[in-house]
């Protein structure tokens, strides 16, 4: 069975609590300058996932920085939800502003919930290092249409300004939370998304937030997507996904869930250009069809069909459609 790998800023946990009372000491070494955690109830699922079976979708994407006068290449740690049906996707890094992720090896204890990996080279004193963590996982509580799950978070980091990102799921109904929302957006697919603010959070802290609604399928959104595709195929002489595009299997839709723009390369040059990206703005920009041909390449690229620098080429291809 392929390794699941894919793309981009740190965490989630939902109902199940960490080990202990809490996390260990906190690791003063290195800073989360920035955190931006992506909640997706019923977005995508696994293959293998059970039917008749509600599944979330957490993206982490963010930026640590190293605190210390000394190189640091010891391990980085996050907690993870000790659920059964908890699937890692992805665990990346972003070596250079105009490359795509590279997924390093990880380590994921289900037992303890926590998810481990170093840096593939020593992140040097002041300087930034750009990861991913994705994963699925069953929080759910309650049968039937009524959905609802606590969504917990805790971090082995101080974070100076954390977001929260909570998608509305489609064909949902009174969807609520338990947190005031900030502001926010629809994407291409229609689906509401809520923003969250929390600036500054300690290490010492948690966060919980719980997400309720009401749902009579469990089609995902990229089920449905691939779906009205099907039915509604491209008009001759339309430009065309690459082939394989019509391929869910079970392979992340990156460009979907971060940013227009295919690679991270963009993501963190505006960023380090002092001009953030809003993913609520950005998102609105996103086409499902973009987002086929970046899952295509990827599943391509994982089978072995394609090598790392076609990949990237292809990339680079995509990211001038948008």
């Amino acid at each position: 069975m392929r390794r699941l790998v894919r793309w981009m800023l740190v965490f989630v946990l939902v109902m199940f609590p960490l080990s202990g009372a809490g996390l260990a000491a906190p690791n003063d070494s290195l800073l989360l300058s920035e955190l931006e955690v992506q909640v997706m109830p019923e977005m995508d699922k696994p293959e293998d996932w059970p039917p008749d079976t509600p599944v979330l979708l957490t993206g982490l994407y963010g930026s640590l920085e190293n605190r210390t006068s000394q190189a640091f290449s010891d391990t980085i740690r996050f907690p993870i939800p000790k659920d059964p049906l908890t699937k890692i996707y992805l665990v990346a890094e972003f070596k250079d502003q105009n490359q795509p992720e590279t997924p390093v090896d990880y380590k994921y204890d289900p037992q303890a919930g926590l998810l481990e990996w170093k840096p593939t080279a020593p992140i040097e004193p002041g300087k930034p290092y750009h990861f991913v963590v994705e994963y699925y996982s069953n929080p759910y509580q309650g049968k039937g249409s009524q959905r609802e799950f606590p969504f917990k978070f805790q971090s082995y980091y101080d974070i100076k300004d954390l977001y929260f990102y909570v998608f509305e799921p489609l064909d949902g109904k009174n969807f609520k939370l338990s947190r005031e929302t900030q502001e926010t957006a629809k994407n291409n697919m229609g689906q509401t998304i809520h923003k969250l603010s929390k600036g500054f959070f300690s290490a010492k802290d948690e966060y919980l937030v719980t997400v309720s609604y009401q749902k009579d399928n469990f089609q995902t959104v990229m089920e449905k997507q691939e779906q009205t595709k099907a039915a509604n195929p491209a008009p001759a002489g339309e430009t065309k996904s690459p082939a394989g595009a019509d391929e869910s299997a079970g392979i992340l839709f990156v460009a979907l869930l971060l940013i227009a723009l295919v690679g991270a390369g963009a993501y963190f040059w505006l960023r380090g250009n002092n001009k953030r990206v809003s993913p609520l703005g950005s998102r609105n920009r996103r086409d499902g069809e973009l987002a086929q041909a970046v899952k295509a390449l990827r599943k391509q690229l994982l089978e072995g069909s394609l090598t790392e620098e076609q990949y990237r080429k292809q990339l680079a291809k995509l990211a001038n459609r948008v």
